[in-house]
């Protein structure tokens, strides 16, 4: 038997170059698929282990979605600034956003349209969220780190 190989050290900058390839072929997998119950996907596709195109939004072969592009948003902020921005994030957004996107679901929508009159951050997020019902879209968007406990993530004070 040959001997176990060592495994050489990860870097953080690989892991973060890991996550970001990993969510975006991901989303470009996924994008096709975005409203089908997994009954309807098992019964078009049997089983998705190709990246394809079509879906509602007629998605091209390799084409990621809203979260994707949002995700990338965010991660270019990173890359520019060296750190988490919030205000940076958020003016790459509406940067994306006034391009008229095709896929935006009503609560990104909605939120964007309201920092994009005026309307702060903090205070458009909270709006949204107590006119309508939010989706789980934020999701797509994060990287957890796998040190912290779920219950910390979702439902801390």
């Amino acid at each position: 038997m040959s001997e176990p190989r060592e495994t050489p050290a990860v870097t953080a900058d690989e892991r973060v170059r890991g996550c970001l390839v990993g969510l975006v072929v991901g989303e470009c997998l996924g994008a096709p698929l975005e409203h089908l119950s997994p009954a309807v996907i098992k019964r078009l596709h049997d089983e998705v282990t190709e990246i394809g195109g079509g879906g509602f939004l007629g998605i091209r072969p390799g084409q990621h979605s809203v979260d994707g592009a949002m995700m990338l948003c965010v991660a270019e902020s990173l890359a520019a600034l060296g750190r988490f921005d919030m205000e940076d994030a958020v003016g790459r957004w509406l940067d994306w956003w006034r391009t008229s996107p095709r896929g935006i679901g009503a609560t990104t929508q909605d939120a964007l349209a309201r920092i994009d009159k005026g309307t702060h951050w903090r205070d458009a997020g909270r709006k949204v969220a107590q006119s309508q019902a939010a989706d789980n879209g934020a999701m797509a968007r994060v990287v957890l780190d796998p040190h912290v406990p779920m219950n910390d993530v979702f439902f801390r004070d």
